[in-house]
């Protein structure tokens, strides 16, 4: 059953991952409309899961998740519109080269396939799991929790509609609404239909499918955040960014838990701080240090591992950087960390040593959230180190392939196959067929040398000197100077492949010599001729052949000159 909802899924794969960013940018636009038009529909769809919710007895935090209003289901289509800002993800040039075989090779985003989003009671997360996915080109299987089934069944049904209404298959947002425990086990083995699993629920929900799913995981931990009062900290700033790091919404993962301050200021700053929380109705708990000073519950060891959720916070004196490190490595969860100081040299070992996706100096951590990222909906903040960490943005969404452009080309192993006399045989033989008429130059030359009585020897090194010169510069010359002399002096060393074409034309009408290179020449059964074997000289092959052919045709043509004047 479950195997065949997830391959008609996988099937709508390649249309997704192709569809021209214009065209999803204008339906995610359309999903925004309709999600405002159908607003009443998904209300009253999630008023009957609120009534189920409290006959169940659902905590406030879970109700105020569940919840849905006419404002938030407008939050769930600003997100939709505002996806359509950003630019494409898919195909992307990444790095682009050319290999020393002349193999152009592009590395370009590619969407991950089929993305699956397992999360708990919020219903605006079905949105905007679908706007992060759709935006970069995956499939998307969602499961919701089952409190939100009505909630997130009204969604996926006005989403799916747009799909319709654009010609496109409703698979590419798909949900299963099978919401037990064998169901969810299910989908997370389903390794062969699924590329990848975002998780986004309590800790122990998403420590049960890091155990058990063979999907890759994308994880997204619980948020255990900190913030480092340091002595050198402006106390205004560390009151504001305190504040507003637990009290702005404080049951949600990028809340504070804890306060870390150094013991020097502990006197002066806590009665400030616990004026400000006692306002705020927050329910502060201390180490038996700041009780001292204010007036708090005792805080317990493993109250420091608890991520609250909820507007409680807990308070510790420490004594300097290196006790807040270690209380941070030992208590964190790496999502977000903070240090408020205005001495830059301690802020910096702070930032460098703290493990954490996001770490603040003087800043709330509340701006661990996809509107800061550029990230769009904020499905969740990863605490992993392999792929993607952070708020999970749209490229982390992506992939990339290898997209490599030949002529022809093949891989050569010239030092495995070839012997040192079957390469010089090679170059040697490769030299007799190409141009050389430059070289006949040397003919009337040699002759001039002999009646002049002129050592030949000083026709000779130079000619041989300036030929290779020319010959090692030939392909620059040839295809970037406009000068037309040396163009023409380049010509008798410049392999190119018109060249060779025609060498390789006449190879054809000699089998006999062919086969017969390819039989002696050890190494040369890697190419179809000698030509074949030419066009992937490596540079130091080509240095050799051109110093080679140099020597050779400058003393055989210097020499017959020579010849010519002493016999005629």
């Amino acid at each position: 059953m479950i195997k065949d909802f997830l391959e008609k899924a996988k099937n709508t794969e390649h249309i997704i991952a192709t569809l021209d960013d214009g065209i999803k940018n204008r339906i995610l636009r359309e999903m925004a409309s309709a999600i405002l038009k159908n607003s009443q529909v998904i209300l009253d769809a999630n008023q009957i899961d609120m009534q189920l919710a409290h006959q169940n007895k659902l905590n406030d935090v879970g109700l105020d998740r569940l919840m849905l209003s006419q404002g938030r289901i407008q939050d769930m289509a600003n997100v939709l519109i505002r996806m359509t800002t950003y630019p494409n993800p898919v195909g992307n040039i990444l790095e682009e080269w050319t290999t020393k075989e002349e193999l152009h090779v592009k590395k370009v985003s590619v969407p991950i396939g089929v993305v699956s989003v397992i999360y708990e009671l919020r219903p605006s997360m079905t949105s905007d799991a679908v706007a992060l996915c759709f935006k970069s080109g995956n499939v998307c299987v969602l499961k919701g929790a089952d409190d939100t089934k009505n909630s997130n069944h009204a969604i996926i049904k006005v989403l799916q509609k747009v799909l319709e209404n654009n010609n496109l298959p409703i698979e590419i947002i798909s949900f299963l609404f099978d919401g037990s425990k064998e169901g969810i086990l299910k989908l997370i083995k389903e390794d062969m239909y699924i590329d990848a699993l975002l998780t986004r629920g309590g800790a122990l929900f998403n420590r049960y499918i890091e155990l058990n799913s063979i999907v890759p995981v994308m994880r997204f931990n619980r948020g255990l955040c900190h913030i480092y009062i340091h002595k050198d900290a402006n106390h205004r700033k560390a009151l504001e960014v305190a504040r507003n790091s637990k009290c702005l919404i404080p049951n949600v993962c990028n809340a504070v838990e804890t306060l870390l301050i150094d013991q020097e200021i502990a006197t002066e700053i806590l009665p400030k701080l616990y004026k400000i929380f006692i306002a705020e109705n927050t329910l502060l708990k201390g180490c038996s240090r700041t009780q001292k000073h204010i007036n708090i519950k005792r805080a317990e060891d493993k109250d420091f591992h608890i991520e609250y959720l909820a507007n409680i916070l807990n308070i510790k004196i420490i004594n300097g950087l290196e006790e807040a490190i270690l209380h941070i490595r030992k208590h964190g969860s790496k999502h977000s960390e903070g240090i408020i100081t205005e001495n830059t040299k301690t802020a910096e070992i702070f930032m460098n040593r703290v493990d954490a996706a996001c770490i603040y100096l003087n800043s709330s951590t509340k701006f661990s959230d996809g509107s800061t990222f550029h990230s769009g909906p904020e499905v969740g903040i990863a605490t992993s180190k392999l792929h993607a960490r952070g708020p999970l943005r749209i490229d982390a969404l992506t992939t990339y392939k290898y997209k490599m452009y030949g002529e022809g080309t093949i891989l050569v192993s010239w030092n495995k196959h070839f012997t040192p006399i079957g390469f010089f045989l090679t170059i040697l033989i490769g030299s007799l067929f190409l141009p050389r008429l430059i070289l006949f130059s040397l003919l009337p030359l040699g002759y001039i040398f002999y009646q002049e009585n002129i050592n030949i020897l000083l026709l000779i090194i130079p000619s041989i000197f300036s030929f290779t010169t020319i010959g090692l510069y030939s392909k620059f010359i040839v295809e970037k100077t406009n000068n037309k002399t040396l163009k023409f002096l380049s010509q008798p060393f410049y392999i190119n492949k018109r060249k060779l074409e025609k060498l390789e034309k006449l190879f054809e009408k000699i089998p006999v010599f062919s086969n017969y290179l390819n039989r002696s020449i050890i190494g040369l059964e890697q190419f179809l001729s000698l030509p074949s074997a030419f066009l992937k000289l490596p540079k130091k092959a080509f240095f050799v052949f051109t110093t080679i052919h140099s020597i050779l045709w400058v003393i055989t043509f210097s020499m017959i000159g020579y010849l010519m004047g002493r016999v005629f």
